[in-house]
């Protein structure tokens, strides 16, 4: 019996076992590709950064830095007191309204939560 009469004779069988090793080839391939997209997942999920500063073990005091951190964002009247861009540097944005009205509502705030106007630099947007 020679090769070529196998071939012909189990034509059908010889197409499907090659098709069944493309298509484990195919899973192999994709299941270690998708292994690898997984491990990039989880990596980017590890170094995303944060929108508000965290308290750090460097030697500023923290407190003393940003007292009002725990409370960003907060939204007023007519307000957003965003975020510490820098230590006692806040950031506002003003929703509607003149500045003067805002400065007046933000400096209330602040008066609230015990913290001199003087003590922050705001910058407006």
């Amino acid at each position: 019996m020679k090769l070529k009469d196998l071939v012909g004779d189990y034509l059908l069988i010889t197409i499907l076992a090659v098709i069944a090793l493309l298509m484990l080839l195919t899973r192999i391939i994709y299941t270690a590709g998708n292994k690898r997209q997984n491990d990039s997942r989880e990596l980017l999920k590890t170094t995303v950064p944060s929108l508000a500063p965290t308290p750090t073990s460097s030697n500023i005091d923290f407190e003393k830095s940003y007292p009002l951190w725990k409370l960003l964002p907060y939204t007023g009247d007519g307000f957003v007191v965003e975020k510490y861009t820098e230590p006692l540097v806040l950031k506002v944005s003003l929703e509607k309204g003149e500045k003067s009205a805002g400065i007046e509502k933000v400096e209330k705030w602040l008066e609230e939560n015990e913290i001199s106007p003087e003590t922050h630099v705001i910058v407006w947007e």
